[in-house]
């Protein structure tokens, strides 16, 4: 065996037994990342770790999500790469507001930067959150 899949190894076991999932489960996060990788975003270039706590099995948050901007925001590309505790848990976007509107003042200064005018943000997104 190599050097280097068994310093993987010894990560892998590291990994489960820190996060509590089996080995399955992190070869099922894995395969997750395979997806993940194919997904673009115009904030991160690697959508398999948590941009949060860098775990890798990274879920796509649409930083803006409601039915009312989640096309526009799959259309930018505006995604954040969060694992699932950091995604759904108490101090994720889903729960804690504070962390929701630093990812949208984040989307929204890279639109501006790159994309569009503020206004043509508000159009899109229906509000100004700077």
């Amino acid at each position: 065996m190599s050097a280097s899949k068994l310093v993987f190894e010894k990560i892998v076991v590291a990994y489960c037994i820190k996060s509590k999932k089996s080995v399955l489960q992190f070869e099922g996060c894995l395969r997750r990342g395979v997806y993940m990788a194919k997904i673009k975003s115009v904030l991160f270039d690697d959508m398999t770790f948590c941009y949060e706590c860098g775990r890798p099995d990274a879920e796509c948050h649409h930083i803006f999500f409601g039915s009312y901007a989640k096309t526009p925001c799959t259309k930018r590309k505006l995604y954040i790469p969060l694992c699932y505790v950091c995604h759904k848990g108490n101090n994720g976007p889903h729960m804690n507001r504070e962390k929701d509107l630093e990812y949208k003042m984040m989307a929204q200064e890279y639109y501006e930067e790159h994309i569009g005018t503020r206004e043509e943000f508000m159009d899109e997104f229906g509000k100004n959150y700077l």
